[in-house]
């Protein structure tokens, strides 16, 4: 296992025993075309990987070539490294295909090694007790879509010297990270809402310098959870633009700090590389600190939207609550969906929709909302249409508590 840590602006590599043995029984070349990975006809020299063989899924001609995963004869044992790339105009896609629910286990794992490479989860587990690379040198571009199933790995490396993209398209996909996620100056990350990246001693690392890039991040909730013994370095890579919602977007900001989880999480923000003009600062909507976890901000501005759980200890300096100016779901707009928010909870302690941070969801938030009224692309309606749906809203809510 390797362990950065991100703490004095140099990098400091301490080394441990990773699981699995090393080295490679056999090299594994793929001489078919689009087939299943289980035939036997379509390996040089024949027969499916196995027993830590280092595999390479590799073409230079101009065929599209996929390789389906299906793995009945050995889905306990491992291989060693597997290497997706194509250095043809062809493409060579590596594919876990749905409904087929058959674990990979690796050593390492490289998508896009020198040239292009693709990889595409559906189901199944994928285990890598090192380093999986997507974009690993400077020629490569590396596509890793998660779609679904589950990915057990100690290091993720998005773009580490050259082109490489995270796409996450289902908030069911099951992902875990042991000891370092790094997205690098040409990593490129998508999810959709509800995604979690469970971080069980990870090191956070950003060495990019486009905020939109990592759009993705704006839309994850990344748990720490690496218990007593470890504390996990956390990239500080936003532009400070004060405690306003423009910081949210196109500038690293995280949809969710959570420390603690299935164990107590501790975090030390860290700024070993300048990502943005000025001094660093980091972004988060929804902040958590459970009981027994350890926030510490090391002298970094850290801002967030709503404070889900403070019953951990902060450190190190003090957040900042960002005024959210009616925007009580961080979306950019303030629409109906805000109304609802603060409707819904009406006369109720909700962290979301207490828009001024009071302890209470009233009038005060209400105003926020009706004053910040914007519909993206549309009209802007008069805030007297505003404030009666507010009231006709009231008025059904307070029905329907005291039934």
């Amino acid at each position: 296992m390797l362990k950065t840590l991100l703490l004095t602006g140099t990098l400091t590599l301490v080394t441990v025993a990773r699981p699995g043995p090393a080295g490679a029984m056999e090299d594994k070349y793929w001489v078919g075309d689009s087939s299943w990975w289980d035939y036997e006809e379509n390996w040089d020299p024949p027969g499916q990987p196995h027993n830590f063989d280092t595999v390479y899924l590799v073409q230079n001609d101009a065929v599209d070539r996929t390789v389906w995963y299906y793995n009945t004869e050995y889905p306990d044992e491992w291989v060693n490294l597997l290497t997706i790339d194509a250095s043809g105009p062809g493409t060579m896609t590596f594919e876990m295909t749905s409904g087929f629910d058959h674990p990979l286990k690796a050593n390492g794992v490289t998508v896009g090694g020198e040239y292009a490479g693709i990889l595409e989860q559906y189901s199944g587990d994928v285990t890598v007790s090192g380093e999986l690379k997507v974009g690993d040198s400077a020629t490569s571009i590396g596509t890793y879509d998660m779609h679904g199933g589950s990915l057990r790995t100690a290091d993720m490396h998005v773009g580490c010297d050259g082109e490489g993209a995270l796409h996450i398209t289902n908030a069911s996909a099951d992902i875990t990270v042991s000891n370092m996620l790094s997205f690098g100056p040409r990593g490129t990350f998508t999810a959709v809402p509800g995604t979690v990246i469970h971080m069980t001693g990870a090191t956070f690392a950003i060495e990019g310098t486009d905020g939109g890039s990592l759009a993705g991040l704006g839309k994850v909730e990344l748990v720490f959870e690496g218990g007593v013994g470890d504390v996990d370095p956390f990239e500080v890579a936003g532009e400070d633009r004060g405690a306003m919602v423009a910081g949210f977007f196109g500038n690293f900001a995280v949809g969710g700090l959570t420390l603690g989880g299935v164990d107590i999480g501790q975090v030390v923000l860290a700024e070993s590389f300048d990502n943005s003009p000025g001094p660093d600062a980091q972004y988060v909507k929804y902040l958590s600190v459970g009981a027994g976890s350890t926030l510490d901000l090391n002298g970094h501005t850290l801002y967030y939207g709503v404070l889900v759980d403070g019953a951990g200890a902060i450190i190190g300096g003090a957040p900042v609550r960002v005024d959210r100016c009616g925007d009580a779901d961080m979306n950019g707009v303030v629409d109906g969906l805000d109304l609802t928010a603060v409707l819904s909870n009406w006369d109720t302690t909700d962290p979301v929709a207490d828009l001024d941070g009071n302890s209470v969801v009233d009038g005060l938030d209400l105003t926020a909302v009706i004053n910040n009224w914007s519909v993206a692309g549309g009209a802007v309606p008069e805030p007297a249409t505003v404030l009666l749906a507010a009231l006709c809203g009231m008025a059904a809510a307070r029905r329907c508590r005291h039934r």
